[in-house]
């Protein structure tokens, strides 16, 4: 029995498509193969093709690339698949971040078994601006929420431009941030801001908070849907990319109204 995995991609790029081959030979013998997809990627839909009969399948119960059959004397079989990096808690990572896969062939006479391990480094995107906050849903009138921004582009002058949301004040003080110079809060323009050089191969943290202070008829409790957006823009090319982030956007509130008859 013999099988191998390769990756056909050098130098992986967060949410760059990853293509593993599998390379299956094992003289008429009936074999299972098993590959879980590893951990912090996605499958790619409708990418799996194979050379084995039945064909191969993606299984997403399981999680992993599933065939069992009979590989027939002097035939070596092709097992091909793609992935996408989706890693979790970019801010806290180290990277470049590795993705190990692991795929095990099966003897199913036997049960003898023979595993083969690929690992792929992946690295920051080229452009890359990722926000989230905390409370995502929830927030109360005049009680504080955080927002984190994560930044990427190794080796790029960049320049980001983050605008508070309306009804939303900052919270003084409250601003930190791994870039070099720090970012700043400006009054002028009720936004968060910073220009500088993003190292290669690195990711950074921008991070700070606002309140949430909508006034009117009744003083609300719950804090009114914040919707924000930050861009980060390539200062060379004029490149940008953007992302929204909307808190409290499931609370909508309908009046109720009762006629009786």
């Amino acid at each position: 029995r013999q099988m191998c995995i390769r990756d056909s991609i050098n130098g992986l790029r967060y949410y760059e498509t990853l293509t593993y081959t599998l390379t299956l030979f094992a003289p008429d013998l009936d074999v299972q193969l098993y590959d879980p997809l590893p951990e912090g990627a996605r499958y790619v839909s409708g990418s799996l093709a194979s050379s084995v009969s039945p064909p191969a399948v993606y299984s997403p119960t399981a999680g992993a690339v599933l065939w069992s059959g009979t590989l027939l004397t002097d035939s070596v079989e092709t097992v091909r698949f793609q992935v996408t990096p989706e890693i979790t808690d970019t801010a806290s990572k180290e990277w470049p971040v590795p993705i190990v896969n692991t795929a095990w062939l099966t003897d199913l006479t036997s049960t003898a078994a023979i595993s083969v391990t690929a690992a792929v480094d992946v690295l920051p995107p080229r452009l890359f601006l990722e926000k989230s906050a905390a409370p995502q849903d929830g927030l109360r009138n005049n009680e504080t929420l955080t927002y984190t921004l994560v930044l990427s582009g190794p080796g790029l002058g960049v320049r980001l431009y983050d605008p508070l949301p309306d009804g939303a004040r900052y919270v003084a003080g409250s601003l930190a941030s791994t870039v070099a110079p720090p970012a700043v809060y400006s009054s002028e323009l009720n936004a968060i801001v910073w220009s500088g050089t993003l190292p290669a191969d690195t990711v950074e943290v921008v991070r700070f908070q606002v309140t949430p202070g909508f006034t009117g008829t009744g003083s609300l409790d719950l804090s009114m849907p914040l919707v924000n957006t930050a861009w980060l823009t390539d200062t060379l090319s004029g490149y940008s990319v953007l992302t929204t982030v909307i808190v409290n956007g499931w609370r909508f509130y309908l009046p109720l109204l009762a006629r009786q008859g």
